[in-house]
């Protein structure tokens, strides 16, 4: 696993995040809190569990070991929890940024929240975040007939074509086009 394709993953996560927060303003809040029957209690607990993931991971990468992970009380609603991820986002892409194929082989160690010590290479921690965000995103697609579950579980080959028609109409207007692998 090499640091670009790291970045890659990463790319593809965040957008498909942003897609889950833009279907998800189609639910009420009523239907934000009720039961789901997926892994969590509701699609707003299935979505602070994940940004909490990604936050929990984040932080073991960056050497601490935070003993729980963020309590979904703190986030009774779409607004809290966007406030809150955007920050959490904003970190992951300054670390997947900067991460070198060196450090990706690097084994990690933390201790998990029950105190159990782990250590296995960081490609093997950033890509196993990649994969569950990506399973509790399909959870609340199918947990929610309102919601258009391709927005929530979009898959990796459609990120690819988005971006890669987004990168033609750019090169046609003479602008910018993305630096990265297709």
């Amino acid at each position: 696993m090499t640091a670009e394709m790291v970045r890659t993953l990463y790319r593809y996560s965040a957008w498909a995040t942003a897609r889950i927060f833009q279907t998800a303003t189609r639910l009420s809040p009523a239907e934000l809190a009720s039961p789901s029957g997926a892994s969590f209690s509701s699609v707003r607990e299935t979505l602070v569990h994940i940004m909490a993931a990604q936050w929990i991971w984040l932080s073991r990468w960056n050497g601490t070991s935070p003993t729980s992970m963020l309590d979904p009380r703190e986030f009774p609603d779409l607004a809290s929890i966007r406030a809150r991820w955007d920050q959490i986002e904003a970190d992951t892409q300054r670390f997947v940024a900067t991460v070198t194929d060196a450090e990706l082989a690097k084994v990690v160690e933390y201790r998990n929240t029950r105190g159990e010590r782990w250590a296995y290479p960081l490609w093997q921690q950033v890509v196993h975040q990649v994969n569950h965000a990506t399973y509790h995103r399909g959870e609340v697609g199918i947990s929610r007939p309102r919601v258009d579950s391709r927005a929530l579980g979009p898959d990796r080959g459609r990120h690819a074509a988005i971006r890669r028609d987004r990168d033609r109409r750019r090169a046609r207007q003479g602008r910018r086009v993305s630096q990265h692998p297709r």
